[in-house]
């Protein structure tokens, strides 16, 4: 790699950045054991603790890895900004997977070009803006709708069809 953007770098910022040695999923761990109950995300006025956070965040992690979700797969993130949003993020990162957010206002035929693009084979998505479901994609083809074990009525069945609509829905 060549200095020579160096000449035109910003005074005071370092060359060189030192990597650090722990994931970002493990910061949360750490954090969660040292600060279980200090608010982690004000969102509406609903407080969620370190803690709690730290446990939805094994629970979906644990449920990816049920979907069949391996170290190094990618996962779609393609949820509003929200709890949910942060509880997939570090779920995905906890599942040794790599995250590949997405923008919700993206249609079907983007998702699946995304999907195709990036090699995902899993979607965590939140039609009608509960987390609900996660679609698994093969192929760049969203192919199934899940429940996910988050939702309160979560009873294991499917969700959706067996493939969606041309547009998102919502």
């Amino acid at each position: 790699m060549t200095d020579l953007h160096f000449a035109h770098w910003p005074p005071g910022l370092p060359h060189h950045i030192e990597v650090p040695q722990q994931s970002v999923a493990q910061n949360l761990i750490d954090t969660a054991t040292r600060l279980p109950d200090k608010t982690a995300i004000r969102y509406y006025g609903a407080d969620i603790t370190y803690g709690r956070l730290l446990d939805d965040v094994e629970r979906v992690a644990g449920w990816l890895q049920a979907q069949g979700v391996k170290r190094g797969d990618r996962v779609l993130l393609y949820l509003q900004n929200s709890p949910q949003w942060v509880i997939a993020y570090y779920a995905i990162l906890r599942a040794d997977a790599a995250v590949i957010p997405v923008n919700p206002m993206n249609r079907q035929a983007e998702l699946e070009h995304l999907a195709g693009d990036t090699g995902a084979r899993v979607v965590l998505d939140a039609p009608g803006g509960g987390w609900k479901t996660a679609a698994l994609c093969v192929g760049g083809k969203v192919i199934q709708i899940k429940r996910a074990e988050r939702c309160e009525d979560d009873e294991g069945g499917e969700e959706g069809a067996s493939e969606r609509g041309g547009e998102r829905g919502g």
